[in-house]
């Protein structure tokens, strides 16, 4: 006979069975699964029993090697699980051994959406802690989960938050980093504290990329009303490999579908670089419009300037002087802020004076070394941004012409390390350097509408 813990084992395992029975089935109808039904789980409540559970724990693994991580999360974008439901899911995908990397997909995708699901409304969730979390995901991986911090996953998230398009979060490569980290990570033991770090590290960056194609297609969409007020009634949006008269129609369908965040496999997020490149061609066609109408403008102030020309020189060469005194006086201020600050890391706002400068972790490391060549590059692009941005706020005081011509020539010189490290297939100097050009092409854009 049995005793009375292991029966109500057997009833709670059973109870838990039945529960997630009903998603199985789901999955296979809706996706074509070809699934057969379970006997055992089809009788519901009255087959409790121990064989029943062993040919129902045997059903549910043959199921799980047709069901992939993509068909749940398509599954859940257009229904919501109760939260115990969930729970019982992770607690079978858990309790599995040994856990295949489906299986660990899977237990990736339901930590994130029990996470989203349970996430108490008081906490602000794109600032959600280790801490917090862990709270949240103690019933799943209990007390174990005490949260640790993960310094490279920790970067990834602050190089989201420096993310102001999804042209920017592309060329953080967060979905590239973070997945290295997450293979990384597979290969050593299971750790609850590294599910938290992990789990909080997807959630963030759903919520980031989600965020960034919505503000995406809000401004395409801004874009393309300019356009039509203008009389403009098609795109030349060959770049986006589509042709060269695309319609608005056309695009705003692609918008709404781009809206339906993450269908398919996360890996297959193809769409993101659509974005960005529809979006590029949209912004050229703007840029076209307004070079036509200020065109006839400078045509006229051409002839006025050859008699200045030689007074002209000499005033280039001392606001050169005098930039590159600029530049070497913020590289050191910057490097005296940085090192009074413990313990500094990415996303910092670091106050020089009156100018508030975000330094990204690799800047930051930059500014606390005293030699290497990569350190130098980003310490001098930085320092010209800063030059850039107090000229955008103080013109009277450093020449906001001078400044953006020394801003686009250092822009062109990152370039070119950028490339150099993409034949030596350095990613992490590549990903480096492409984060410092993106912001001081910011602090350019910045500059242009100033």
């Amino acid at each position: 006979m049995l005793a009375a813990t292991d029966s109500q084992k057997i009833s709670d395992n059973w109870k838990r069975a039945c529960s997630i029975y009903p998603v199985y089935t789901e999955l296979s109808k809706r996706f074509d699964l070809g699934i057969q039904p379970s006997r055992d789980l089809e009788a519901g409540e009255a087959q409790n029993s121990t064989e029943s559970l062993v040919r129902a724990e045997q059903w549910f693994r043959e199921a799980d090697k047709r069901i992939e991580v993509h068909h749940l999360r398509k599954l859940l974008s257009q229904i919501t699980l109760d939260e115990n439901v969930l729970h019982a899911m992770l607690a079978r995908h858990l309790g599995k051994e040994p856990k295949t990397e489906s299986d660990r997909d899977k237990i990736d995708f339901l930590l994130v959406q029990y996470l989203a699901q349970c996430l108490p409304a008081n906490v602000p969730a794109h600032e959600l802690s280790l801490e917090q979390a862990a709270l949240v995901l103690k019933p799943i991986l209990g007390a174990a989960s005490e949260p640790t911090e993960m310094p490279a996953l920790e970067q990834c998230i602050e190089s989201l938050n420096l993310c102001h398009s999804l042209s920017d979060f592309l060329d953080h490569m967060i979905l590239e980093r973070g997945r290295a980290l997450k293979v990384a990570g597979r290969e050593k033991p299971f750790d609850p504290s590294s599910w938290v770090a992990f789990t909080r590290f997807s959630f963030l960056v759903r919520l980031g990329a989600i965020r960034l194609v919505h503000e995406d297609i809000d401004a395409l969409q801004q874009d393309l009303k300019t356009l039509e007020s203008a009389g403009v009634k098609t795109i030349d949006c060959r770049s986006a490999d589509l042709s060269e008269k695309e319609s608005f129609e056309s695009i705003r369908k692609m918008s709404e579908k781009w809206k339906q965040s993450f269908p398919g496999k996360y890996s297959q997020n193809y769409w993101f670089t659509d974005v960005v490149r529809i979006r590029a061609a949209v912004r050229q066609e703007l840029e076209r419009l307004e070079k036509k109408k200020t065109g006839a403008g400078s045509e006229t102030g051409q002839t006025a300037g050859s008699s200045a020309g030689e007074a002209g020189g000499a005033a280039a060469k001392a606001g050169q002087a005098q930039l590159g005194a600029e530049v070497a006086e913020y590289i050191h201020a910057i490097s005296e802020q940085v090192k009074s600050v413990k313990g500094a890391r990415a996303a910092n706002a670091i106050k020089v004076g009156d100018l508030r400068l975000m330094l990204s972790s690799e800047e930051v490391s930059a500014f606390r070394e005293t030699s290497g060549d990569v350190n130098t590059l980003l310490q001098h692009a930085v320092a010209v941004r800063a030059v850039l941005l107090a000229a955008c706020d103080k013109p009277d005081a450093i020449d906001l012409k001078e400044a953006k011509d020394l801003a686009q020539s250092e822009a062109t010189g990152l370039q070119e390390q950028i490339a150099a490290a993409k034949e030596k297939s350095d990613t992490d100097l590549m990903v480096t350097l492409t984060a410092c050009a993106r912001s001081l092409q910011k602090a350019v854009d910045k500059a242009n509408k100033a």
